[in-house]
């Protein structure tokens, strides 16, 4: 097999050979093949999503899978039937992904709450919330909601499972949030 020029017109080649292409360097092919794709992919991810910007991540996510795993395609399936199972995966991915750190709308009325506090008093207050918690609840407490790092680094970085670092996070935000008398 000869690899296509660029000049080459891409559309009298199907999927796999598409695919096998890509595999073989040229990066025009894998455009092609996601551009006959892209809307049923995007369909697929918003069905199972049911929100556009996270279709689009999911979809984005698909094609980075894609780069990474084209050698490993078998030809056992329809190249569509093989994206839309890597789509499918990825929008799954991303619905725990967000179950397991859901986003929160935050009251109208926060600017208000806010100018009520004294910065000052609210400080310390978090300060010594935090200083009560066991040294390994405020590890994690700190890496993740303060640093913004992921579980997988914290949990690489205090040398324990992601599991670990998320039940204690999960312990640790419900003292905080008793030593706050945020729960009430």
């Amino acid at each position: 097999m000869t690899l296509l020029s660029p000049i080459q017109n891409y559309l009298e080649v199907d999927d796999k050979e598409l695919l096998n292409l890509y595999v073989h360097g040229e990066l025009d092919a894998l455009a092609e093949l996601f551009k006959r794709h892209n809307s049923k992919m995007r369909a697929v991810a918003f069905r199972i999503t049911k929100n556009n910007a996270d279709a689009e991540d999911t979809v984005q996510n698909a094609l980075i899978s894609v780069m990474r795993s084209a050698h490993n395609f078998r030809g056992e399936a329809a190249v569509s039937t093989w994206l839309f199972r890597i789509v499918t995966n990825a929008a799954i991915d991303k619905i725990r992904a967000l179950k397991s750190h859901p986003v929160y709308e935050l009251p109208n009325d926060l600017p208000q709450i806010f100018s009520q506090i004294n910065d000052k008093d609210l400080s310390i207050d978090v300060v010594n919330a935090l200083k009560s918690l066991p040294l390994n609840q405020r590890n994690v407490v700190l890496l993740i909601d303060l640093a913004g790092w992921t579980i997988a680094d914290a949990a690489q970085k205090l040398n324990c499972a992601p599991g670990t670092v998320k039940s204690r996070c999960h312990r640790a935000h419900l003292k905080l949030a008793q030593k706050l008398q945020l729960d009430n």
